[in-house]
């Protein structure tokens, strides 16, 4: 099993970029894209109930399905009933965390996290067991590292100053598509 390696700061999650590695920046299974905002509605988000725990998948695969973002990331959001658990076996590659936005949970029978809290894991290959202590909601993200330096303005994200200057460009000229 994983061990945690460091909680973050509590606090409401505000906004979530996911990019990916170059080389794979474009590519998502046989489906090539350049990079866009990708608007997506609750009825598209693939649901996955059992045992107690609904997993919403929004990107990344997941037992063969695929999420309708186009991302190689995993980003799920669960919940989970009171007393449930939930195993994600994921790659030693892999960066994962989890972030809590109600509730309270057990990770690998060790470490407990409570609302706004954010687990980081170490990259060993194993299961993550997560146990509910109250009903939970969480976000799960699973994905290899890419190794890029990291420019934040804001709500931007990105690897330059210049693509910062760009991204605000492309907002202020309405070329990033309508939250809904």
């Amino acid at each position: 099993m994983r061990d945690v390696v460091s909680f973050m700061e509590k606090q409401p999650a505000r906004t979530l970029w996911n990019t990916a590695a170059p080389s794979r920046a474009y590519s998502y299974g046989s489906i090539c894209r350049p990079p866009s905002y990708q608007p997506i509605t609750k009825e598209e988000i693939i649901l996955i109930e059992e045992g107690g725990v609904q997993f919403r998948l929004v990107s990344g695969e997941w037992n063969g399905q695929y999420g309708p973002a186009k991302s190689p990331v995993l980003t799920a959001m669960l919940r989970m009933d009171t007393g449930s658990t939930f195993h994600c076996p994921r790659p030693a590659t892999h960066n994962v965390l989890i972030y809590v936005l109600e509730g309270s949970i057990e990770i690998n029978e060790t470490t407990t996290a409570g609302r706004y809290e954010l687990a980081i894991f170490d990259q060993a290959e194993g299961d993550i067991l997560i146990k509910a202590n109250a009903s939970v909601k969480l976000l799960l993200l699973s994905g290899e590292p890419i190794d890029e330096p990291l420019v934040t303005h804001g709500p931007y994200v990105m690897n330059t100053q210049t693509e910062i200057m760009e991204a605000m460009r492309d907002y202020k000229d309405g070329k990033m598509g309508f939250l809904y």
